[in-house]
């Protein structure tokens, strides 16, 4: 009779296979959601830092061309817009806004712009600012 007391103890105790497998599955489970959602938020960080790279060499562009054609440099990024340079002012993709952008001035006169620049203060995946780019 003490035998199968100590049996039923024994057992109330213990965990059964079933139940390992159980908490194995959901500590999988877990793990991969956890994985899945750390991969996904930097692969949109390095989404959004190759459009910015490619909106900055496209208004960059836009800007030497204007230079090249009208021998003056633009006074802001609509009037790029209005001569057909640029299609529209692209948004920044770190700041989610289209008039963060920082305008390089020219050193001689501060009424024109030579480059541009994001105004995100932010620093990228690579450890240097945005706005540096």
């Amino acid at each position: 009779m003490k035998a199968i007391k100590n049996k039923q103890k024994h057992r109330q105790f213990g965990i059964s296979i079933y139940q390992l497998l159980v908490l194995f599955v959901t500590l999988s489970i877990v793990v991969i959601v956890f994985i899945n959602n750390y991969e996904t938020t930097d692969t949109q960080l390095t989404a959004q830092e190759n459009v910015l790279r490619h909106e900055l060499i496209v208004m960059r562009s836009a800007i030497i061309q204007y230079h090249s054609v009208m021998n003056t440099y633009p006074h802001s990024l609509k009037q790029l817009v209005d001569t057909g340079y640029l299609r529209n002012i692209p948004v920044d993709p770190i700041t989610n806004s289209h008039e963060t952008w920082e305008l390089i001035k020219h050193a001689e006169t501060d009424d024109v712009i030579t480059d541009v620049r994001s105004g995100s203060r932010l620093m990228s995946s690579k450890g240097t600012p945005y706005s540096d780019w």
